[in-house]
């Protein structure tokens, strides 16, 4: 019989700056504007840096 599990708060949702990344210099990081990841309720979120747009 499998334990239920006790549910986690979301302490990462919100809007995060990217300040550095191994591969691009923060040139690079902030092209289009601030170089940014967001953590929506549900599994949802984007990205955003450079050139790079991402979202679910």
């Amino acid at each position: 019989m499998a334990a239920r599990m006790k549910k986690l708060s979301a302490p990462f949702i919100g809007r995060w700056r990217i300040v550095q990344m191994e591969q691009w210099d923060c040139e690079f990081i902030d092209l289009e504007g601030p170089g940014q990841i967001t953590f929506a309720k549900g599994g949802n979120g984007s990205i955003h840096f450079g050139a790079v747009h991402g979202e679910r």
